[in-house]
């Protein structure tokens, strides 16, 4: 539903994967709101999402070079203090006092501090996305869903159980997806890959998906052993970077071939090695999610984009900071039975990858509770008639 008055909306997020999400929901806003003006505040990077969204950008948006961590090397750290990234709560104060006399609603995605921001400062109604904490991982305290019930008018939990506990604690809460799955690009393509299963590799970022990138090929290589007529595609154009990726696994014994004039679409070259073959996409994840019959997931967001798609996702941790096996454990907690979650052996994911392409039962209920579990397409524009009602009725529209 589309509305012609005028609502100034800003979103606040506090980290690249809110960034995300905040971009998803501030361009279904544009969409459903074409009059109203939609702008961001990111506290803790650049706001990259918003800007290819299109979306306009306030305050002094900056990434610290050591990200605060004294550990990534004391000249880093130095720089953040030269750049003045520690004078960046100050400047979002004094950015968010400005802001708040041109905004009627605010949207927070993230933890507590994006929040504590929105009240202190904007003083508007607000609308809040607790996308890093679940009650199935860690319970909230007492003074956290105290300070959530006092000043939000309307609260999206990441999944239904965190709904219900907050909604015993007075918050008005309701559950209704991960907007993420809305942010996908997605083409009707089937990259000229033979008829066959289709296994999408979805790549990580930094040093660990190289590491993982890895670990995925060997994995590919048994599964090729295990699957008749498997193929294997790797989507290049975000994520690892195409000629970082094609030098690691040269190095393990992999091949390139560039893509000749018979490519299909998208394709950019393979890896080739025992006779499997990867097929390099240049092209962002949502296409290559679409064409899969199952994906490797590397990645925890791309990971609850696949599952939204109702595609079965197999992963496994790795050492690093984003896919740890705790990271896992609570994301596997979250979804359920949509993730499976297998040792980091190549073996191991052949195996499961084999059982789930060749048994159509299984690949159904995986697909059905990926859905379920995430919410599916569709969730921010829901998303965006909740928060339309909400306007409505604290006055905010006519």
């Amino acid at each position: 539903m589309s509305i012609s008055s005028s609502l100034s909306v800003l979103v606040i997020s506090s980290g690249t994967n809110q960034d995300r999400i905040g971009a998803v929901l501030a361009s279904q806003l544009r969409k459903q709101w074409p009059s109203s003006r939609v702008s961001a505040f990111p506290l803790g990077g650049w706001g990259d999402p918003y800007h290819e969204a299109g979306v306009p950008v306030l305050g002094a948006a900056r990434k610290p070079l050591a990200h605060g961590r004294i550990r990534r090397g004391l000249a880093s750290f130095w720089r953040d203090i030269q750049t003045g990234c520690f004078l960046l709560p100050w400047r979002h104060t004094r950015a968010l006092r400005s802001a708040q006399y041109g905004t009627d609603l605010v949207i927070c995605a993230g933890d507590l501090y994006p929040l504590f921001m929105a009240y202190r400062y904007v003083r508007k109604p607000i609308v809040f996305l607790p996308t890093l904490k679940s009650e199935q991982v860690q319970k909230y305290f007492s003074f956290e869903k105290g300070r959530i019930q006092r000043h939000c008018q309307l609260v999206f939990p990441p999944d239904e159980f965190t709904a219900q506990r907050l909604r015993e604690s007075g918050v008005a809460a309701v559950y209704l997806g991960n907007p993420l799955v809305d942010g996908l690009e997605v083409t009707d393509t089937d990259f000229g890959v033979a008829k066959g299963p289709v296994i999408s590799i979805l790549p990580g970022t930094g040093l660990q998906g190289y590491q993982k990138i890895m670990q995925a090929a060997a994995a590919a290589q048994k599964t090729a052993q295990l699957v008749r007529d498997a193929q294997f595609l790797i989507p290049v154009a975000s994520g690892l970077a195409r000629r970082g990726l094609v030098r690691r696994l040269q190095a393990d014994g992999w091949q390139f071939r560039p893509a000749g004039a018979d490519a299909g679409q998208g394709q950019v070259g393979q890896l080739v090695k025992d006779g499997c073959v990867l097929q390099l996409i240049a092209q962002r994840d949502g296409g290559v999610i679409k064409a899969a019959t199952v994906c490797i997931g590397l990645d925890p967001v791309r990971n609850q984009q696949a599952l939204g798609m109702g595609k079965p996702v197999i992963t496994f941790p790795a050492n690093g900071r984003r896919l740890t096996a705790a990271t896992l454990q609570a994301q596997e907690k979250a979804i359920g039975e949509a993730l499976l979650v297998v040792k980091p052996n190549p073996d191991a994911v052949a195996k499961v990858v084999h059982r789930t392409v060749t048994n159509s039962a299984l690949s159904a209920r995986l697909a059905l509770a990926g859905k379920v579990r995430t919410g599916g397409v569709g969730v921010s524009a829901r998303m965006c008639e909740k928060i339309q009602d909400l306007a409505f009725e604290l006055g905010l529209l006519p």
